[in-house]
């Protein structure tokens, strides 16, 4: 059954502009996206220049794999890392900007 896939891309700071930490969730979103994700890999769009975290909210579990520039494959190998599904929660992925995440549901 397919489900849905939901991303904010994050520059991944924990200060404010006076130095005081601040929770993720406060932090400006620099881009977000949505997919559909079923048994056949989907990618996302290359992560804006800024970013170094994706926030992401599944209600699949889905397996992922993180491209960077010039990197080729897909969620479907073998490198592929799992992630259950979030619900209304939501996991970080570490990533590097301009890199790309492959994902697809685990059956």
């Amino acid at each position: 059954m397919a489900g849905t896939l939901k991303l904010w891309w994050h520059d991944g700071s924990t200060l404010d502009a006076r130095s005081h930490p601040t929770p993720l969730i406060n932090e400006p979103e620099r881009g977000f996206e949505s997919h559909t994700v079923g048994t056949t890999p989907v990618s996302t769009g290359s992560a804006p220049s800024d970013c170094y975290v994706a926030v992401v909210e599944t209600t699949v579990p889905i397996r992922y794999r993180i491209l960077t520039p010039g990197q080729s494959g897909s969620a479907a190998d073998p490198e592929a890392k799992p992630l259950t599904a979030t619900g209304f929660a939501v996991a970080t992925i570490g990533i590097v900007p301009g890199a790309v995440l492959s994902v697809m549901e685990v059956v």
